[in-house]
């Protein structure tokens, strides 16, 4: 049987300190201006390189849970409803309480029945009426979906299709530009889906049982933290979001998961 990785829960506690922080000093500076420096408030930007983490975290644990091995059967159906549960009921609860708030204590949304029931839905642009990180939820279903199609030909095609298809949408991207109304293609074919793929490969690779040097992957975890730093120094706008938060995202992730299953991290 394969070893936990319960490196991924503190990935992910890690992530969300860092997204918290981030809209902690937003807020500051928002109600409070000047109270923050603002050397602190740009470094604080670095706070984004959670929601990436957690996207990498997502394709890992993918990959990672439904392939206890390479040739494992794929039920897609009993995919499709794990997600389901996984992520509806607790968002719905949380939208009303958000509509209830904001209609007892604030203005209330502005917002028609459609876009609430397609915030509900989580379907892209409206995800975000009602609760803004709602957005990544919507690229979450995005990629399961994806997924749960590719996987039905195995973990070794489905990947690789999945991969092929990832990248040619990304490569689409800026040609579609030229288009008046893109607004849904515009989020089919957003890098963030890149970062999905990077912690699907990382998986595929452990779930193989290739087995990768401690020293390597202490490499990969600085060499991540490291690239985030180098990216805030140069501009977070100036490089391209892969380049910026995906890739630095892939080696925190491989690195730690890696040094954790070789003993090398707590």
């Amino acid at each position: 049987m394969r070893k936990n990785v319960q490196s991924i829960q503190f990935l992910r506690f890690v992530a969300a300190a860092l997204v918290v922080v981030y809209h902690l000093t937003i807020g500051f500076e928002r109600y409070y201006p000047g109270s923050i420096s603002s050397e602190f408030a740009y470094w604080s930007g670095l706070g984004v390189s959670g929601i990436h983490i957690f996207f990498v975290i997502s394709g890992f644990v993918m990959v990672y849970t439904s392939f206890p091995a390479p040739d494992c059967t794929f039920l897609p159906s009993k995919f499709f409803i794990r997600r389901f549960i996984r992520i509806f009921p607790i968002y719905w609860i949380y939208a009303v309480v958000y509509l209830a708030f904001h209609n007892s204590f604030e203005a209330g949304y502005s917002l028609s029945f459609d876009q609430i029931v397609r915030a509900f839905l989580l379907l892209p642009v409206d995800s975000a009426n009602i609760i803004g990180p709602g957005w990544t939820l919507s690229f979450e279903l995005y990629f399961y979906l994806c997924f749960g199609i590719a996987m039905t030909l195995g973990l070794h095609r489905g990947l690789w299709l999945l991969t092929l298809c990832f990248l040619s949408l990304a490569a689409m991207r800026y040609p579609i530009m030229m288009y008046a109304d893109r607004t849904f293609l515009d989020f089919m074919t957003n890098s963030l889906i890149v970062e999905f793929l990077f912690g699907a490969w990382v998986a595929y690779f452990i779930v193989l049982g290739i087995r990768f040097d401690t020293r390597m992957a202490n490499a990969m975890l600085a060499a991540g933290v490291a690239a985030f730093f180098v990216g805030g120094a140069v501009g977070y706008t100036r490089l391209p979001s892969v380049a910026m938060w995906g890739i630095p995202s892939a080696l925190v992730v491989a690195g730690y998961v890696v040094a954790h299953l070789r003993g090398g991290v707590i």
